[in-house]
């Protein structure tokens, strides 16, 4: 079995994205000497312009990577048949990493395989990560069976905030919205929930705090959280801040998730939008979606000082 020398060098200059499972789809060309590789996203969603690159990684039935392979995704996806046996492998796709992912397979191994959050900060929080989508799904080769199929996962939440004050705010400076307790790594090696049939990697227990840069206009804040997925255990918590103060409480959108009968383990494609009022007493009200208030909040929704 020959391994790529190049493994660990791609996997240090490229991040990730992740997965989904569903049947392989063979093809006889049993003049052909490359297997041909393709994927598919979930019919729910149209995801036509989000791919990107794919990363593959082909790991042999003991588990180590013999191939990787980086790819456009507007080039033609194959990998070379020549020096690898027929035999059971399992075969990972990775789609949209950029830098602000880090893919570590270090030991060129399926077990140890993970999947990161690389935008941290010297201070310790989280910026942006990427649109990630993954896949993994075993499969056997054969003489005469060259293409194989994968459906992708998406593996990202995207949070779009909006917020407004009732008159001229109290606070005055540098403004962030901050995420508590967001999830951070992927073991991408590892099959974790199904969600409408589709396999998602297995989520770690790594929680971080994400932050974006918010300016007002006209008295109004909009920012975009995009983080790993959220599971119905790890629903973060919001805030703003201005400069090294809160400038509101804090929101916990766990309460907001459990009110509109929410679900991310549930989800497919997590796209969720919040709105925010600061009144001039400095609670706030929120309401997601327009469809009403949360639940255990005074006055119908407001949060206190």
């Amino acid at each position: 079995m020959v391994r790529s020398r190049l493994v660990p060098l791609l996997l240090m200059m490229l991040p990730l994205l992740a997965g989904c499972q569903k049947d392989l789809i063979y093809e006889d060309f049993s003049d052909v000497k490359e297997v041909r590789l393709s994927y598919t996203t979930p019919m729910t969603v149209q995801y036509e312009t989000d791919i990107d690159s794919l990363l593959w990684l082909l790991y042999d039935d003991g588990g180590h990577c013999v191939r990787t392979l980086l790819m456009d995704h507007r080039q033609r996806q194959f990998f070379d048949r020549n020096d690898l046996p027929d035999g059971r492998y399992t075969l990972v796709c990775i789609a949209n990493a950029t830098s602000r992912s880090l893919i570590d397979n270090s030991t060129l191994t399926l077990d140890s395989l993970a999947l990161r959050a690389a935008t941290r900060r010297d201070d310790g929080t989280y910026g942006n990560v990427d649109d990630l989508f993954w896949s993994m799904q075993p499969f056997t080769m054969e003489e005469g069976h060259h293409t194989v199929e994968l459906p992708l996962a998406d593996i990202h939440c995207h949070l779009h905030v909006r917020l407004w004050w009732h008159g001229v705010p109290e606070t005055d400076g540098d403004y962030t919205l901050r995420l508590y307790g967001v999830p951070l790594s992927y073991s991408a090696g590892q099959q974790g929930l199904v969600i409408g049939g589709l396999p998602h990697p297995e989520l770690t227990d790594s929680l971080g705090e994400h932050r974006i840069e918010v300016e007002p206009y006209n008295f109004i804040i909009s920012g975009e959280f995009v983080t790993m997925r959220w599971t119905d255990d790890h629903v973060p918590c919001l805030q703003l801040w201005c400069g090294d103060e809160p400038a509101t409480p804090l929101i916990d959108l766990y309460k907001v998730f459990s009110e509109w009968h929410w679900s991310p383990d549930r989800t497919l494609a997590q796209d969720y939008w919040l709105n925010i009022e600061v009144r001039l007493d400095g609670s706030v009200d929120v309401s997601v979606g327009g469809r009403g208030r949360i639940v255990d909040w005074q006055d119908g929704g407001i949060i206190g000082n």
